[in-house]
């Protein structure tokens, strides 16, 4: 039998629509997988590159850069507060350095960034951000960072 008579039977057979269906399938993937995979590879190297050259805070903040006017705040907080513990969030007006996303959400930030700390509005320690400190009485900065940013703690 010759190689067209055997394409002929192929597809004369019931199941030879099906089967030359599936023939085009492989062969659309496999043109796509050879014309798409080199390029795949090289944004994913440069993607690991790229993410590479991030500072250990960075990583850690991620999106949360687009919130937090001054990581050290946050980095300071941990240290700060034991895994127990309490602290309050305290926002002022915004001021230069802040986002238009820095005032509505770092409260959020900073509840998903201390976990397992929790969040409660009479704690021991208050995350200021460009907040009036005389409306925390007996409260004293332990923290000062840029943009406005202090930690305060509650002194007996």
């Amino acid at each position: 039998m010759r190689r067209g008579d055997r394409l002929v039977a192929l597809l004369a057979s019931p199941a030879g629509t099906g089967r030359l269906g599936v023939l085009a399938c492989v062969a659309t993937l496999v043109a796509a997988l050879v014309h798409q995979y080199p390029g795949a590879v090289r944004e994913a190297a440069d993607r690991a590159t790229a993410n590479a050259a991030l500072s250990t805070e960075d990583r850690e903040f991620a999106g949360g850069n687009s919130v937090v006017a001054d990581q050290g705040g946050l980095l300071e907080m941990r240290l700060k507060i034991p895994l127990d513990g309490s602290y309050a969030v305290s926002v002022g007006d915004p001021v230069d350095g802040w986002t238009e996303l820095t005032a509505p959400f770092i409260g959020w930030f900073a509840r998903y960034f201390l976990l397992p700390r929790r969040q409660l509005e009479r704690a021991p320690f208050v995350l200021c951000y460009a907040c009036d400190t005389a409306a925390h009485p007996g409260f004293e900065e332990v923290w000062r960072g840029y943009d406005g940013i202090s930690i305060l703690e509650r002194r007996p």
